[in-house]
């Protein structure tokens, strides 16, 4: 899912080179923010963790090398806790609903609130067989 993904955001900027690893980039690096934030203890409630997505705001509205932070910042925090077996399902659920709670009581922009219901969604609904 995710090369499919790349690949087509690649294809919308053909006349920039190297724009599919600048995304792998942007993700690899949320991916890491997000390690950072979840790792703090005071990311274990819905109050804590909103207080630390603004505390880090300009995190989450940085535009990096590609212009898909946002979405970067987003995506990854719900695929923190993913698994493939799974989904979203039982304890890893439980932490994408405070993940999502906290991003939509944060100062994020609609946008970013928009996207994280949707990512939820789709990756909370995925069929499991």
């Amino acid at each position: 899912m995710t090369k499919k993904t790349i690949l087509e955001l690649n294809g919308y900027a053909r006349n920039t080179p190297g724009y599919g690893d600048r995304i792998v980039e942007d993700y690899k690096k949320a991916s890491d923010e997000w390690r950072n934030i979840l790792a703090n203890p005071k990311s274990k409630t819905v109050d804590d963790l909103t207080t630390m997505i603004n505390e880090n705001i300009d995190v989450f509205f940085e535009m990096n090398h590609s212009g898909t932070w946002e979405d970067a910042m987003i995506w990854t925090a719900f695929l923190y806790y993913y698994d493939s077996q799974t989904g979203l399902k039982f304890e890893n659920g439980f932490h994408a609903d405070r993940i999502l709670e906290a991003i939509k009581q944060s100062d994020c922009s609609t946008y970013a609130k928009r996207t994280a219901e949707y990512a939820y969604f789709v990756l909370r609904d995925k069929d499991i067989k």
